[in-house]
């Protein structure tokens, strides 16, 4: 028997065999990616309402302790508000993500935020009469009509924002 003729089939894997393990791997890393990000913006959302639940808590107590809700940046940098500043919407000029306004008449708040991921306007609104919910309009416009005022220029509104989307930093009352 002539051993140099003799024709040896190696033991492997076709092209067509290994194209299909590559597109169910990328099918797996796809669902993967869209899980987490799915998940990252869950979290987002939940420390954004969690944040809103707790600065109520705080706002209530410096009420208890001041008779008012604060109506200042010094009067609010006492509350201790501290917000999870890495989960709110901080890229877009155009908005910024963490608003407080002051009812001087009645002794009302209303805090609204946007976290990141968000699309549009939407957001969590809390007020000193109701518990945190979503809104479609997380913005300056809505921030003090959700407790009785015209807006932010109303005589009897005192309004700031946590995060100025002019300069890119937080608020000292948030730190």
């Amino acid at each position: 028997m002539n051993q140099g003729h003799q024709k040896h089939f190696g033991v492997g894997f076709t092209i067509v065999e290994l194209l299909i393990v590559v597109v169910v791997i990328a099918i797996l890393a796809t669902i993967t990616i869209v899980s987490y990000n799915g998940i990252q913006q869950s979290t987002r959302e939940s420390t954004v309402q969690s944040d809103l639940a707790t600065a109520k808590k705080q706002l209530l107590m410096y009420k208890a302790e001041n008779d008012t809700f604060p109506r200042s940046v010094a009067d609010l940098a006492k509350v201790g508000l501290r917000p999870t500043q890495s989960v709110y919407h901080t890229n877009n000029p155009s908005y910024a993500n963490y608003y407080y306004c002051a009812n001087t008449s009645t002794d009302d708040f209303a805090l609204v935020a946007r976290p990141a991921g968000t699309t549009g306007n939407a957001g969590y609104v809390v007020t000193s009469l109701t518990d945190v919910k979503t809104t479609t309009n997380a913005t300056s416009g809505i921030i003090c009509t959700v407790i009785g005022l015209s807006g932010t220029t109303d005589a009897n509104a005192w309004y700031t924002t946590g995060f100025s989307n002019s300069t890119g930093l937080w608020a000292s009352w948030t730190k």
